[in-house]
């Protein structure tokens, strides 16, 4: 152990705004330049929970030992298959590869202990994602124990591994909270063990503001300025910490140095639902977004890849009450809307969402009909369905016949099992399931007054527009303010990016189409 501590909670007097701004900016460096960086989930037997307190001591009432959550962590991390895990009960499935299954009375202690280290307080903080992104060493530390960070990221990279594999078919016998404790577990290692890859190869602030948008920072700045240390390579986002600005002021300045840096509109390309007072064009970074963050940045990733105003020669400009007259082109409105499509885990509500959204588009009867942007009318529904773009390991690309067909199959087979095994049959995981229900939540599938299809926004309504702008790479729905007078014509709220099956790669560009100024308030 050093000689010396440095606490951020202590070292830096928080009510101090110049001390804050001055201090802020060094924090980046301080983690960096740690001999070793420890974790401290909570005093002795208390794990925090976000909202409350929870007792985890061998001792405590409800008899949770988190020597066994360790335990458990370790033999993940040592390759274990699921079922050789004392936490699970006798497998039994037909192409499990054990030999033998586990049975263990210690099982509830490990995952009650699984999932107090989980859902501790920690993991919903903006400023602990650089504590241990930068950290040369992080530790993490539990009452009296004490785990190197490296075991719990190589027991997720295990976890995944064989999930993805050997694994992904076993009937444990768990019930749904415990499935939600595994799963949340997973999901807080992913995030972070990302993280560190990205900034190695280098990466915007942009991305860890995407993946830890629904971290909690008690000055609402911070979740500006607790991830600028998480900057790296070329296009970094010339912003510095000052906490006399007001929350949305700092929001707003956000939002342009984003755009100077990234050499696009990129803000109207992200979630634009908000609960402070901006400019429609600015994202609000408190608002809370029901669906999971890789959710958020794979749409995100997908939409910077799309050419909709490739060829498109305009302009665009900041006024001083922060208006945001960008040159536009009016492709079409939006006539007819769907029910969102929410995420749903179980296969059984997946297939329905995906059979409610065929019955919009009346595909019994019109699947084999042209389609005005080419090929029919099921096979642009097929493409929207993914957004036209196939995510897997992080990467995106065009989407392929073959994937459409792989998600077809897949289809019939998750019927098939549904009706043999009811609701609740097991299935292994499908990239090609993935990838659509990472392009579909929170969104609408939309007809538009011309006959195309696609998917947008959830607070999309009809009658709102779909403009091609200059410097951005989806079409924008937007939606007039008030009555389009002489004075008021041309002035829009943004409600975010929209995939226009067979507008995508320029098409509206080559349509001679009239072009104006569109002023975003």
């Amino acid at each position: 152990m050093a000689d010396s501590l440095w606490i951020d909670a202590l070292c830096i007097n928080q009510d101090d705004r110049n001390e804050k701004t001055h201090q802020v900016a060094m924090m980046g460096r301080i983690y960096q330049e740690a001999e070793e960086v420890l974790i401290w989930l909570g005093e002795p037997g208390i794990i925090p929970f976000a909202g409350h307190e929870h007792a985890v001591a061998g001792a405590s009432k409800t008899g949770i030992n988190i020597a066994d959550g360790i335990e458990c962590l370790q033999l993940l991390a040592s390759g274990k298959h699921f079922h050789d895990l004392p936490c699970f009960g006798r497998c039994r499935s037909q192409t499990c590869p054990s030999s033998r299954g586990v049975v263990s009375t210690s099982w509830r202690n490990t995952l009650q202990a699984l999932r107090a280290i989980s859902n501790a307080k920690w993991f919903e903080r903006t400023w602990t994602i650089q504590k241990l992104v930068l950290a040369r060493k992080p530790s993490v530390l539990i009452g009296g124990h004490l785990i190197a960070w490296d075991v719990l990221e190589q027991a997720w990279i295990e976890w995944a591994r064989h999930l993805k594999s050997c694994c992904g078919e076993c009937d444990f016998t768990l019930a749904e909270s415990d499935i939600e404790c595994l799963h949340r577990f997973s999901t807080r290692m992913i995030d972070l063990f990302n993280a560190k890859r990205r900034l190695e190869r280098g990466q915007t602030l942009l991305l860890p503001l995407l993946n830890f948008k629904s971290r909690d920072a008690t000055d609402k700045r911070d979740k500006i300025y607790g991830l600028l240390s998480l900057q790296s390579g070329s296009a970094i986002v010339n912003i510095r910490p000052n906490y006399n600005l007001a929350l949305e002021d700092v929001f707003v300045k956000f939002a342009k140095e984003l755009v100077y840096s990234q050499g696009w509109l990129v803000p109207l390309h992200l979630d634009l639902a908000r609960d402070l007072v901006l400019p429609s064009w600015v994202p609000d970074w408190t608002h809370r977004s029901t669906e999971p963050a890789d959710f958020t940045f794979a749409r995100f990733t997908g939409s910077s890849t799309y050419r909709a105003s490739d060829g498109f020669q305009g302009c665009y400009s900041f006024s001083s009450n922060h208006t945001l007259k960008v040159t536009g082109i009016e492709i079409d409105r939006i006539v007819r809307l769907s029910i969102p499509y929410q995420f749903k885990e179980r296969p059984a509500e997946q297939l329905q969402l995906v059979a409610h959204w065929r019955d919009f588009l009346d595909l019994q009867n019109l699947a084999h009909n042209k389609y005005v942007g080419g090929g029919t009318r099921e096979q642009a529904f097929f493409s929207t369905m993914f957004a036209n773009r196939f995510h897997d390991a992080g990467k995106c690309r065009p989407l392929l016949s073959d994937d459409i067909q792989n998600w077809q199959e897949h289809l019939v087979k998750t019927s098939e099992r549904l009706r043999e095994e009811g609701p609740r049959a097991t299935l292994k995981l499908n990239p090609t399931m993935n990838s659509h229900i990472k392009a579909t939540p929170g969104r609408r599938l939309f007809v538009s007054s011309k006959g195309y299809i696609g998917v947008c926004p959830e607070d999309a309504q009809e009658n709102d527009e779909l403009f091609v702008l200059y410097y951005c790479h989806a079409p924008i729905v937007l939606r007039p303010v008030g009555e389009k007078s002489r004075l008021r014509k041309n002035r829009y709220t943004a409600l975010g990016h929209a995939y226009f099956h067979g507008l995508m790669e320029g098409e509206a560009v080559q349509m001679n189409l009239p072009r104006r100024q569109v002023l975003i308030v």
